[in-house]
């Protein structure tokens, strides 16, 4: 779920701590009421199978061509430039501005500062070590995510949201926008989006088109090697699986044996908070369009280059000249820190 604007290799402040040291995608080996761990855990996805029965053609987005005036005040931050569009290569809505890049740097000073205060701490510890680290420890989290956050702040926005979280706006664009079609999930973590997305839908006017009852509406895959939440912990007995998780993440070893499979073939794929330290999210859009000439939609939720998710090659694959980027919007972000937004991108020519 969400964040990692910083080097994660620097934040790996001492386990004697009790506090997660992870960014935006901290791993839960505590138990439900207690703060999470320092361990670091970027959700990193892979997937296979899948399951639909809906399959419709790709649809026609009409694209606006931005002007040359319009690049140069888009470039310099002024203005925004129209939507829907085809994606320009190192395109300013795709990419992190070098405000939020000199920002995050900042704080990747400060925490390196934080960090070895805490290693001094630990080799000399005076009268109350442990009540020294711990402000230390509550520092660090104000710089990662903002005033008055902690780490059982953070705990709580993972069960209910993961990485980071949706909006009524977003749940109801994205019903709309698979309203006949369905989603499939690549690196669904523990779940929470493809809960809510099958919830809601259920209760929808659209579940009645369904062509069967039993239409599973987003379909969840991951690999299982970095959750947000470790399962031997946030197991069936505990509230935030109840309440928050999806029951049928489907665990896999192949994203072309889930995007290869007939019952995904039509449906639109969904990447939430991808790591920056694989190709799993160009893997994933690869193998998408490779599947199917239906396989048109993709909505990536996340930052933009030079960000917390994706890499290079994900944006570059997007800037190829066959996408155009037809919305924006806002996502629930945890704390003040994050600028992940909901993006939905279409491919040219998909017939």
């Amino acid at each position: 779920m969400n964040r990692a604007f910083l080097n994660p290799k620097m934040l790996h402040l001492a386990s004697a701590t009790g506090c997660v040291g992870a960014y935006y995608r901290s791993s839960a080996n505590a138990s439900e009421d207690n703060h999470p761990s320092t361990s670091i855990s970027w959700c990193v996805h892979s997937t296979t199978k899948c399951e639909s029965s809906l399959q419709s053609s790709p649809t026609e987005v009409p694209e606006l061509r931005p002007s040359f005036v319009q690049r140069t005040l888009a470039f310099l931050r002024i203005a925004s430039l129209p939507i829907p569009r085809t994606i320009l290569p190192n395109d300013p809505s795709l990419t992190l501005s070098a405000r939020h890049k000199r920002q995050r740097s900042r704080c990747d000073q400060q925490l390196m500062q934080i960090q070895s205060e805490i290693q001094q701490k630990l080799q000399n510890p005076g009268k109350n070590p442990q009540k020294e680290i711990t402000s230390l420890v509550e520092k660090s989290y104000e710089i990662l995510y903002g005033p008055h956050l902690m780490p059982v702040d953070r705990q709580n926005f993972l069960q209910q949201y993961g990485c980071t979280g949706w909006t009524e706006g977003v749940i109801v664009t994205l019903l709309e926008l698979g309203a006949s079609r369905g989603f499939v999930e690549i690196g669904a973590g523990n779940g929470q989006w493809a809960r809510v997305l099958n919830d809601r839908y259920q209760e929808s006017e659209y579940a009645e088109r369904a062509p069967k009852k039993t239409f599973e509406y987003c379909l969840a895959f991951d690999d299982m090697s970095a959750l947000p939440l470790n399962p031997s912990v946030y197991n069936a007995r505990t509230k935030a699986f109840r309440d928050f998780f999806y029951h049928n993440v489907q665990p896999c070893d192949s994203i072309h044996q889930v995007l290869n499979q007939w019952q995904c073939r039509g449906r639109i794929l969904l990447l939430v908070y991808p790591s920056p330290d694989s190709d799993m999210a160009m893997n994933a859009v690869e193998e998408y369009i490779k599947a199917s000439p239906l396989n048109d939609t993709l909505v990536y939720v996340g930052e933009g280059r030079g960000g917390a998710n994706a890499n290079d090659k994900f944006f570059d694959f997007l800037e190829n000249g066959d996408w155009i980027l037809a919305n924006i919007l806002p996502v629930r972000i945890f704390g003040t820190k994050g600028f992940e937004k909901l993006y939905v991108l279409k491919r040219k020519n998909s017939h």
